[in-house]
């Protein structure tokens, strides 16, 4: 009996009747002439006559009534719960995007300060308070007093 069949994977499916109508009349005639096989066919039916023999609890009507309305009211809740979720997420994106753009320089300021340190070397400006950004005359100005500077410099 220790002797395996190459077939016996397919008594469970034989049991259960999932097996095609030729399949199943040749592993019928197989049955008779396969000892391993048939054991396992027997054993699988025992199995499953202790599982038809056992006493079901059976859930009343109104238990299964309000089970199925709280798995319902669960289900119609997820989507719209999560649709607040993600609302919520985005809402709050929207806020530190929103802050953070009123805090962080415009590319353009950050580019007149770089013009302006490199025109001026580094030193201070003379800005008057009214006005943020150094005109094109201002601008004009300081390259050429700093190229005057450089200029004196360089000659012995």
């Amino acid at each position: 009996m220790n002797e395996m069949c190459m077939h016996i994977d397919r008594i469970d499916a034989y049991h259960d009747a999932a097996l095609n109508p030729s399949d199943m009349a040749w592993m019928k005639e197989h049955l008779r002439t396969c000892p391993p096989c048939a054991d396992r066919l027997r054993q699988i039916e025992q199995i499953s006559q202790l599982f038809a023999d056992t006493a079901q609890d059976v859930m009343p009507f109104p238990a299964k009534s309000r089970l199925l309305s709280t798995v319902r009211a669960a289900v119609d809740r997820a989507p719209s719960r999560f649709a607040w979720e993600m609302t919520g997420i985005a809402a709050s994106v929207l806020v530190a995007a929103t802050i953070w753009l009123a805090t962080v320089p415009s590319s353009a300021q950050a580019g007149a300060n770089w013009e302006r340190a490199a025109a001026t070397g580094g030193r201070s400006l003379q800005i008057t308070p009214s006005t943020t950004q150094p005109t094109e005359t201002q601008f004009a100005s300081w390259v050429v007093s700093d190229l005057s500077e450089n200029q004196t410099q360089e000659q012995p």
